[in-house]
């Protein structure tokens, strides 16, 4: 748009668009905002349940470190680094696969316990 040939009433419209875009881009913000207040998006302990497989997940991959660690320090020490951070991958991987397996089985209404 070119705003130096705009006559005073197309100035005047585009102005008065703007105000209103913005005014109703406002006005989604404010209901988002008060929706979520009153938790009309997610239950929270919905959330939290879904949230704990990420969680777990984590904690796994934490785990599965710690446990393959000295495998992958006598590899390292070795000098075979590829087998170290083979070692160390596989054992992450595995972790993850447990837990979107764990997710999956949720999501289908299996019990895995």
């Amino acid at each position: 748009m070119d705003i130096e040939n705009l006559s005073v009433e197309e100035a005047a419209e585009a102005k008065i668009k703007f105000a209103a875009a913005r005014e109703k881009a406002k006005m989604i913000s404010d209901q988002v905002k008060s929706g979520a207040a009153l938790g009309n998006f997610v239950d929270r302990a919905e959330a939290e349940y879904w949230l704990s497989f990420m969680q777990r997940g984590v904690n796994d991959t934490l785990s599965a470190v710690k446990r393959v660690m000295p495998e992958a320090k006598r590899f390292y020490l070795a000098g075979d680094d590829i087998a170290a951070g083979k070692v160390i991958t596989g054992a992450l991987a595995a972790a993850w696969k447990g837990c979107m397996r764990d997710l999956q089985d949720a999501l289908d209404g299996a019990d895995r316990d």
